[in-house]
């Protein structure tokens, strides 16, 4: 059972977390598929997650998932907003980052963004990895911890907007 937690996590590579954990490697995606989610949910290979992922369509044709964005101003609008505000991010070392998604199963993954958004490197690293000068040493519901040598940084699930 693979759980997945997304907090303001871009739509594109929410939708790669969500191929990579229930391991479909036949998909396209849309090239006008933009936005950002927010949920959480329980996924299987067996059904897409539609809850999940609101503002996409998508259908099955020789093996191959085809994803596609719904068609819906709002949706648009909402993600030019939150883009157009570049909001700062949690920093370490005065470089933002954040974790935007965490994939709970069998092995961990999280989704870690630096810089602020729209320009912004993502890396999926899983419990161990090396994410620049520091190891992955946890990935849990509230974040992972980064680690160099004694130091620790607790990098928590953060969205895009800050909280009101």
């Amino acid at each position: 059972m693979n759980r997945l937690i997304f907090r303001d996590a871009p739509l594109r590579t929410a939708l790669e977390l969500y191929f990579r954990t229930v391991g479909i490697k036949n998909y396209v995606i849309d090239n006008a598929v933009l936005g950002i989610v927010t949920g959480s949910g329980i996924v299987t290979r067996d059904a897409f997650p539609d809850n999940l992922f609101p503002g996409v369509t998508h259908r099955i044709k020789n093996n191959v998932l085809f994803i596609h964005q719904a068609p819906t101003a709002v949706l648009a609008e909402r993600v030019e907003a939150v883009l157009a505000r570049k909001l700062t991010s949690p920093t370490i070392f005065g470089a933002p980052r954040r974790v935007a998604a965490v994939l709970l199963g069998e092995k961990p993954l999280a989704l870690l963004e630096t810089g602020n958004p729209p320009q912004t490197k993502r890396q999926i690293v899983t419990e161990g990895d090396t994410y620049e000068s520091f190891r992955v040493s946890r990935i849990d519901r509230d974040g992972i911890v980064l680690q160099n040598g004694e130091r620790r940084f607790l990098v928590p699930l953060t969205p895009l907007s800050p909280k009101p």
